[in-house]
């Protein structure tokens, strides 16, 4: 079943290790839109070399937890996971399981750990559910996948937020891929 993670790590993860620090770029926010990123652009650029490293790219948006900077989706059906039974076209890592540094400790699905990546820049998807949670603004390699994001009833649920507080969310019942990026570049006064 998309979706249901078994909260193991991919292999190579380094997960048996703490790493000291780990969280401070959080808050006590749990929506991970009310504080501004503080992440450098070179840890940026290392969490995604990283991810991309140890949970692989899929061209399959069921198996994609996130759409990253680059437009490349990040797989996560745990196929990269000899511990995890993989089942093709679904997802089954869990969104707050993910991991962008080596030795990150696991603190438990109400860690910090998602926001943080999104707020790095990464926006997290469910195509199964049509699931579009963004923390910032979209790159256009973003925008190019992100119309191609409905459940399979043609359904599209848009969550989006600046990272500094500001916050809107929508339904779509129906899919029209200009309806998803109008809504998303129109809070971003892009439109």
């Amino acid at each position: 079943m998309g979706g249901q993670g078994s909260g193991r790590y991919p292999k190579g993860s380094g997960q048996d290790k703490s790493l000291a620090g780990i969280g401070k770029h959080g808050g006590d926010d749990t929506t991970g839109t009310q504080k501004e990123s503080s992440f450098t652009n070179k840890e940026k650029e290392e969490a995604f070399s990283y991810v991309k490293e140890i949970y692989g790219t899929t061209n399959d948006l069921n198996e994609a937890g996130f759409i990253l900077p680059d437009g490349s989706l990040l797989d996560m059906s745990g196929k990269n996971d000899e511990e995890i039974e993989y089942e093709k076209g679904t997802r089954q890592i869990i969104h707050q399981d993910i991991r962008f540094k080596p030795y990150q400790e696991y603190s438990g699905v109400f860690s910090n750990s998602m926001q943080d990546f999104q707020k790095m820049g990464a926006i997290r998807i469910d195509a199964q559910e049509g699931l579009i949670d963004i923390v910032g603004e979209p790159t256009e390699e973003q925008y190019k996948q992100l119309k191609n994001i409905s459940s399979p009833q043609g359904k599209t649920i848009i969550d989006v937020g600046d990272g500094k507080g500001r916050k809107d969310y929508i339904e779509f019942d129906e899919w029209k891929p200009v309806r998803i990026t109008g809504f998303i570049k129109k809070f971003f006064n892009k439109e």
